[in-house]
Parts: C-alpha cells; structure tokens; sequence
C-alpha cells in the first residue's frame, strides 16, 4: 500500500480477509485506486487488516475484524475501509503496527497490536487480545 503526493491510495499485493480494501479478496499483482477521494495520508498494513489515515487524521481500516481488530466495536470482516469513530477526537494520531514475532503463531491466531499515540494523551495500545 502506498500514497502518492496527489494523496490518492494505491494497493497491491495478497489481500487476505479484503485486507487492502477494495471490496474484494482477490490478489491484487498490479498497483490499483483504493476509493474514490485523494486525500490519504498514511497507510499501515499487515498481514490481515490494513489502517489508514486521511490528511485530517481520521483512521480508516480494513480486513480482518474477527477479534474486533478494526476498532469499530464489531466483530465483522471489512472488505473496504470503514471510519474507525473512536478515534475521532483523540487529536493528532500516529500509528505503529506490530504483528507477533513468530509467524506461526501470528497466521494461527490472527493477533495483532494496533498503538496508537495522540498528542493529548499517553500511549494506547489497541489489541485483539484485550
């Protein structure tokens, strides 16, 4: 996943559980539009869930949601970047993503850790396992 300087979101790449969200789970082996606004600022992906932010800070995310890894308070699978609400006033967000160090495990259990830092508050940490 990437953003060009014109903001507009370009994915490619295995897209397992819709992963790269353009509503489909199908591999994607060439670079394509993701949706349909240019103003994507930065994108965090991993293995099943893909987060991104627009230049106003809000966070999208997609893919796999089966622990409620999206942060959109269900439990459904995302196919296409959805707004993540809880987000919206936590002020300035930057974003690590840090996946288990043992792929085994990580391909097994699906566990990821989304951290979330905002210029207002101390770190959050955002885990399928909390």
């Amino acid at each position: 996943m990437a953003v060009n300087s014109s903001g507009v979101l370009w994915a490619w790449g295995a897209n397992y559980d819709g992963a790269l969200g353009n509503g489909t789970t199908q591999t994607i082996i060439s670079p394509i539009y993701i949706g349909i606004t240019s103003d994507w600022a930065k994108p965090v992906i991993g293995l099943y869930q893909s987060y991104v932010f627009k230049t106003d800070g809000a966070l999208y995310a997609s893919g796999n949601n089966q622990f409620g890894q999206l942060g959109d308070n269900s439990y459904i699978n995302r196919l296409v970047h959805i707004p993540i609400t809880q987000c919206a006033n936590s002020g300035k967000l930057s974003v690590k993503y840090r996946r288990i160090a043992n792929t085994a495990e990580r391909v097994k259990s699906r566990k990821n850790i989304l951290i979330l830092f905002s210029q207002e508050s101390p770190k959050k940490k955002y885990s399928n396992s909390d």
